[in-house]
């Protein structure tokens, strides 16, 4: 698949009120199938929230973040958020849980200054052997190109920041799970987004394409296990609404009238 030379990427933030596309209403376990990704060295971001296992997070008695999985020959996975910034990534990435081999952090559940948020305030890591005596919280930082075609809701990182930031308040919801937590954030005057191992499952990107066979064209992409409808909107306007079948990618074509 490719895109044609002078074509251009489009915003294609979703301005709706957000559809947790793998969890419908009333429904309290994660779908979108295993999360394959829940391994030592992936990254944790921030998307649109999505409601799929890649979203599902537990805080476990060890006072550790932990996320859960499977590989790709379905043996049970899990791992940990990490106790510092990755020196290649820059942000949190998911180390392994065990006490004496993992980089994992440890973390205190707290309420915010802020009413209604809670914050993780990392209670172990190199703070104190680096002489820093300032408090560190996951927080949302956002990417230097201010994201792609879902502009900075689209793959911002998670880091250890200072508590003080209002990036670091987060909305912890145990109530849409039997298990676990989801991991949200209204940081962005864009919209909401969750803490996210890696990337989500679907993922969309759009461009104008005066060279091609459309003017617009909108790629979507479904990693899960999960069939996913979705609606692609110019603006206030709806131009269609659509499924996509479970792994599989779909090209919509749109000509401007």
């Amino acid at each position: 698949l490719g895109i044609m030379a002078g074509s251009e990427p489009i915003d294609s933030t979703d301005s709706k009120e957000t559809t947790r596309v793998f969890r419908p209403p009333g429904q309290n376990v994660a779908g979108g199938g295993m999360n394959d990704l829940a391994r030592v060295g992936v990254e944790m971001t921030v998307w649109p929230c999505e409601g799929s296992t890649r979203q599902h997070l537990t805080f476990n008695k060890k006072s550790q973040i932990e996320v859960y999985g499977h590989d790709w020959l379905g043996h049970p996975t899990s791992a940990c958020f990490g106790s510092d910034n990755s020196t290649d990534f820059g942000g949190v990435v998911l180390s392994s849980c065990d006490t004496d081999d993992g980089d994992f952090g440890t973390f205190n559940k707290r309420a915010s200054a802020r009413a209604g948020f809670t914050q993780f305030q990392l209670t172990n890591g190199s703070d104190e052997d680096d002489g820093n005596t300032e408090a560190r919280c996951l927080a949302i930082q956002r990417l230097a190109n201010d994201g792609g075609a879902l502009g900075p809701l689209g793959g911002a990182q998670v880091v250890l920041s200072n508590c003080t930031s209002t990036a670091s308040d987060w909305i912890v919801d145990e109530s849409s799970y039997g298990t676990g937590m989801e991991v949200r954030s209204q940081h962005f005057d864009e919209g909401e987004v969750c803490m996210t191992t890696g990337w989500p499952f679907l993922q969309i990107g759009a461009f104008n394409t005066p060279n091609g066979a459309s003017d617009s064209t909108v790629i979507v992409l479904n990693e899960s296990r999960d069939a996913a409808n979705y609606v692609l909107y110019n603006g206030d306007e709806a131009l269609l609404s659509g499924s996509i079948p479970p792994r599989s990618i779909q090209t919509v074509l749109i000509d401007d009238e």
